[in-house]
């Protein structure tokens, strides 16, 4: 697994590929959540690449990664992908985080 996060000037982009498990996953998050706190960017790109599709979020702790940068603020978070499943992981994911009132 690879990962980058780039400071741009309204939004936070966080680039990952090649992720295989849930502990890459939560070391990605955790990196995120580290550069967001010392930025503050409202908006977060999650660019995901080369990386094994999800649908199982609790595991992975997707939505406590998701509370961590939107509670209390007006954060909006965009999940892009490059194949076809890896789409429709993020849209279940967005759907879900939606219904606990997170703006995925």
């Amino acid at each position: 697994m690879d990962y980058a996060i780039t400071v741009e000037p309204r939004y936070l982009r966080a680039k990952m590929s090649g992720r295989e498990t849930g502990e890459e996953s939560r070391e990605f998050f955790r990196a995120v959540i580290l550069e967001n706190l010392k930025h503050q960017r409202s908006n977060i790109l999650l660019d995901l690449r080369s990386s094994r599709p999800i649908f199982h979020a609790k595991p992975h702790g997707f939505f406590e990664f998701f509370r961590m940068l939107t509670d209390g603020s007006p954060c909006k978070i965009a999940l892009l992908g490059d194949a076809e499943d890896l789409h429709m992981s993020h849209e279940y994911l967005a759907l879900l985080a939606r219904q606990q009132g997170m703006n995925v």
